[in-house]
């Protein structure tokens, strides 16, 4: 009688442990969400900074750029993220590549260059450099960039249960504002730069 009783208890436990209510789909949704917003989270902290450098003095402004396009690859990467189900490894190329077209060519090659350029060289006219620069960044860039913001829209409620989409599209609201304002300071920088 005791060792049904045993075995009969042992049942019980690992049919409670298969078919708990929290089911292996559910807790990788729940992961997945965590390490969407916290990356989302970093984007953000990434464009802060920026907003940061730009309201400092002029000599920090040559920095901006790598900080930038950090922002940009930390958003095509929640969007690897989202579409691949998993983290995956640090190749800038991987994880551009499933990018659509213009985010691709804008951020992963075009600005990936700019970024390069200004941590590995010397640019003999900074100033010059800088207002060139800007002014594509505010030509091209705010459209390119809700592209991606609209890319990850459509990618996450697929993977994401309904609570935490609310967390992700205020989220992305957040990031979509403090571009803007971004944008508003970048402006007003360049029309300093051709005052000098």
């Amino acid at each position: 009688m005791r060792n049904k009783l045993y075995y009969c208890s042992i049942y019980c436990i690992i049919v409670l442990l298969l078919f708990s209510c929290a089911s292996p789909v559910e807790q990788e949704i729940r992961t997945n969400s965590f390490i969407i917003t916290n990356y989302l989270l970093k984007a953000r902290y990434f464009l802060l900074f920026v907003i940061f450098l730009l309201d400092s003095g002029k000599e920090y402004w040559i920095n901006l750029y790598s900080r930038l396009y950090y922002f940009y690859f930390t958003l095509a990467r929640v969007k690897s993220i989202i579409q691949q189900n998993k983290i995956l490894e640090n190749s800038h190329q991987e994880i551009w590549n499933l990018s659509s077209v213009k985010p691709r060519k804008t951020f992963g090659e075009e600005f990936k260059k700019i970024r390069a350029r200004c941590d590995y060289n010397i640019i003999e006219n900074e100033e010059i450099f800088i207002r060139n620069t800007n002014d594509n960044i505010l030509k091209n860039h705010r459209n390119v960039f809700i592209e991606q913001i609209n890319d990850i829209k459509k990618y996450y409620p697929r993977k994401v249960d309904d609570t935490d989409n609310e967390k992700i599209d205020k989220l992305l609201s957040e990031i979509i504002n403090e571009y803007d304002r971004f944008l508003v300071l970048l402006e007003k920088t360049n029309e300093k730069l051709k005052e000098i």
